[in-house]
C-alpha cells in the first residue's frame, strides 16, 4: 500500500546498467538451478529513466525469480531493453510453463495464483506481480505479459524516457 509515485526516492540512471546488474546479481543463482541468463542490450543505448533504484530491483527480482521458478532445467532467461522515442522497453523472457491467453490480465490482481489448489507445484503467495504492477504505475510505466501454454512467457514494461534538455549557447555580440 505504501507503493505510489509520492513515496519514491527517484533518480536519473541508465536502465540499461540497472538491467546488466540484475542480470549479473542473478547469474549464481541461475547455474544452481541449470539455468543461463542473458541481458541483451543495443550498443551505445542507456535507456535514461527516473527511478527508485530499490523498488526498480525490486521488479526485476520478481520477474527474474519467476522466469527462474517457473522454467525448465537448460532454460534461459533473456533480459532486454530497447530506447524508443518516448520510453524504454524493458522485457523478461523465459522459456517456462507459460500460461493461457484468458490469465494474462489477472495475474497483475493481488492474491491471484494460476494455480490456486492446494496441491500446486509453484509456492508463492500471489501478491509478488501485483506489487510489481503498482511500482510500474507508480513510474508511470505500463507492464504486461504475451505467453502461451507451454511456450514460456515474456514480461514487458516500459518507463518514460528522461529527456536531454538541448541548451544553446549564444555567444555575446
Amino acid at each position: 500500500q505504501r507503493i505510489d509515485s509520492g513515496n519514491l526516492q527517484l533518480e536519473t540512471m541508465s536502465m540499461a546498467d540497472v538491467l546488466k546488474t540484475a542480470a549479473s546479481n542473478h547469474r549464481i543463482v541461475a547455474d544452481k538451478k541449470g539455468l543461463s541468463i542473458a541481458c541483451q542490450i543495443p550498443e551505445g543505448q542507456k535507456g535514461l529513466v527516473r527511478i527508485d533504484k530499490g523498488r526498480m530491483n525490486q521488479v526485476l527480482d520478481n520477474l527474474i525469480g519467476n522466469a527462474f521458478k517457473f522454467s525448465p532445467d537448460g532454460g534461459t532467461i533473456r533480459l532486454s531493453m530497447a530506447e524508443h522515442e518516448q520510453h524504454v522497453l524493458i522485457s523478461v523472457v523465459d522459456e517456462g510453463i507459460g500460461m493461457p491467453a484468458e490469465k494474462h490480465q489477472r495475474i497483475f490482481e493481488r492474491f491471484y495464483q494460476i494455480d490456486g489448489s492446494s496441491r500446486r507445484r509453484f509456492g508463492g503467495t500471489g501478491i509478488g506481480l501485483a506489487i510489481v504492477k503498482r511500482i510500474i504505475d507508480a513510474h508511470e510505466g505500463k507492464i504486461w505479459v504475451e505467453s502461451e501454454l507451454n511456450k514460456g512467457s515474456a514480461f514487458f514494461f516500459t518507463l518514460p524516457i528522461v529527456k536531454q534538455d538541448i541548451v544553446e549557447i549564444v555567444p555575446e555580440v
